[in-house]
């Protein structure tokens, strides 16, 4: 009888401390008794989502043989100039079979190190800039830019949320 007591009194107990909250704002937990926001813990995992994504962009992976390169993917290429190796940001303007391509380059923007790890800013130069390359030149695939500002001027620049410290890009 006495643990019949003892097992209503804690259900009494556990009662008086569940927390009610409206479905909409969250769940209640009947383990623990307690009330937890569902909304923030989903916040909580979309903004972990987030930051995963943004450092795997951040990342410039080398391009493989599986990958497809289109008409208006940009790229990074490599040239080598007088046992100087370079490498420039490029728009494929036309794909020729799946090993030459026809490639409009960028200007980095001045005041930029060749080995920031911030994002990198590009802008199409006055006089177009035009080459014929083909894959091996290629050193890898570019995500979508961001197209900047909402003046002219600014909205000319286009910056790459990556990481191109490991190429001496002009």
């Amino acid at each position: 009888m006495e643990k019949n007591k003892l097992i209503e009194a804690k259900k009494g107990e556990r009662k008086k401390r569940k927390i009610l909250c409206s479905k909409k704002e969250s769940e209640i937990l009947t383990k623990k008794d307690v009330c937890i926001s569902s909304d923030s813990e989903s916040d909580i995992s979309k903004q972990e989502d987030r930051a995963s994504e943004l450092e795997e962009t951040r990342i410039l992976k080398p391009i493989a043989d599986t990958d497809l390169i289109g008409i208006n993917d940009f790229v990074l290429v490599k040239f080598l100039k007088k046992n100087i190796v370079s490498h420039y940001v490029g728009r494929v303007e036309a794909v020729y079979g799946s090993i030459d391509f026809d490639v409009q380059f960028l200007r980095k923007k001045d005041g930029q190190s060749s080995t920031s790890k911030d994002s990198e800013s590009f802008f199409y130069p006055d006089v177009k800039d035009t080459s014929q390359i083909s894959r091996n030149e290629i050193v890898a695939k570019l995500p979508l830019p961001d197209i900047a500002g909402t003046t002219l001027r600014t909205a000319s620049q286009i910056t790459f949320n990556v990481d191109m410290s490991n190429y001496i890009v002009k």
